[in-house]
């Protein structure tokens, strides 16, 4: 998770009860437009049970918001109810409202620890015990991996805290379980935190960085790149980018075409420094920039959950399988042992579909966070604190099956 705080680039937020207030006022709004106006070219049956479920899922947004619940992940999805039923018609409009409901039901039950989102997911089965990685003539952090596409370089930042430059690093893959560390990549680096880098097939680099946030609500460059350098770093233009606080772009990810941009969309704190939550999205490109894309919330309807953070994320070649975090643990200054922290896996047979229901990476334990998959999808590389305290490479490999 790049936590976006650095020496002198706090995130600024405002405060997160006025933000709750109006956002259940907007979802509100939005699901009035959805009883009064969407449904009425429908049969009377299925319209009838789209307003019931639209009208109960927006009392019980209220009685949350009420009580001081952070509604706004389950607000955005309300918003994508009327472009669900116009676009995939009132049956898939019904059930996103359940899933909705599901959503609601964990929030009013106050089950928000780990026990419930993680804990009682299935395992996946897949990959093999953990192995160590080596790393040639480097001995410092290393975190948030990216391996290009062609699986020859990682890409990587170092320590990722406020107390020192973050920045980004690459390295040479020898072999599954040793890397050439090369230097820092040039272009890119400042006295500001830079992190989470990833890298497309046409050469387009992206990364993380707070630099220039106060004045533009923008934590997301890009750039081209060749042999260690990164040339015309500016922000990504479009929407997803630019939102005032409390919201933020803490990652990135690139599909291996460029056409895909996966982002965590965050909600900052007072003072910055790590979420209050954060879900995961992503943007299609439009000439040069990118823009939300319409059905994200529903293509991660089974990823995204109320009251945990989602985050860290790693996405096939294919576009087919996913990897992330899910925590409900804030990670200040990586002082905690992140007992709780996890690898997930979700998996789809179309990059149509939504994503199914994720599962537990069993053998990847501890602090674990930040994976990044290889080509064929046989080996996963991700970071983790080690017995002496600072976070090195580690690996699984896919079993077969």
């Amino acid at each position: 998770m790049m936590n976006c705080e650095n020496t002198s680039n706090k995130v600024s937020v405002i405060p997160m009860s006025k933000t709750i207030k109006h956002y259940a006022i907007y979802g509100l709004i939005i699901s009035g437009l959805i009883v009064l106006g969407v449904f009425y070219a429908h049969a009377t049956n299925i319209k009838d049970r789209l307003q019931n479920k639209a009208s109960h899922a927006q009392e019980r947004v209220k009685a949350l918001a009420a009580q001081g619940k952070n509604v706004v992940p389950i607000i955005t999805m309300m918003k994508q109810v009327p472009n669900i039923v116009q676009r995939e018609g009132p049956l898939a409009a019904e059930a996103y409202l359940e899933t909705i409901h599901e959503k609601i039901d964990a929030l009013q039950k106050n089950e928000t620890s780990n026990t419930l989102h993680t804990h009682n997911l299935e395992p996946s089965g897949l990959f093999s015990e953990e192995k160590p990685v080596e790393m040639i003539g480097y001995d410092g952090h290393i975190m948030e991996l990216f391996l290009s596409r062609d699986d020859r370089i990682l890409f990587f930042n170092n320590l990722n805290d406020p107390s020192v430059n973050t920045n980004i690093h690459y390295a040479k893959r020898l072999d599954k379980d040793r890397f050439q560390y090369l230097g820092e990549v040039k272009g890119i680096n400042t006295q500001s935190l830079e992190g989470v880098p990833a890298l497309d097939n046409n050469g387009f680099f992206y990364f993380i960085s707070p630099r220039r946030f106060k004045q533009t609500h923008s934590t997301i460059y890009t750039g081209t790149y060749k042999d260690g350098v990164v040339s015309d770093v500016r922000i990504v233009k479009g929407n997803i980018n630019g939102r005032k606080p409390p919201f933020f772009n803490m990652g990135v990810e690139i599909s291996a075409d460029g056409q895909t941009l996966y982002y965590t969309e965050s909600i900052g704190q007072k003072g910055g420094g790590p979420p209050k939550d954060s879900n995961i999205k992503f943007g299609i490109k439009k000439q040069d920039a990118f823009f939300v894309a319409q059905n994200s919330d529903v293509i991660m309807q089974h990823i995204n959950t109320p009251d945990e953070l989602e985050y860290a994320i790693s996405i096939s070649s294919d576009e087919l399988t996913m990897f992330f975090n899910r925590s409900k643990m804030l990670i200040e200054g990586n002082q905690t042992v992140g007992a709780d922290l996890k690898i997930l896996i979700a998996q789809r047979k179309r990059k149509t579909d939504p994503f199914g229901k994720p599962k537990i990476l069993e053998t990847v334990q501890g602090f674990v966070e930040g994976a990044a998959i290889t080509s064929d999808g046989k080996t996963l590389y991700y970071h983790k604190k080690n017995k002496d305290g600072i976070f090195r490479i580690y690996y699984v490999e896919h079993l077969d099956q």
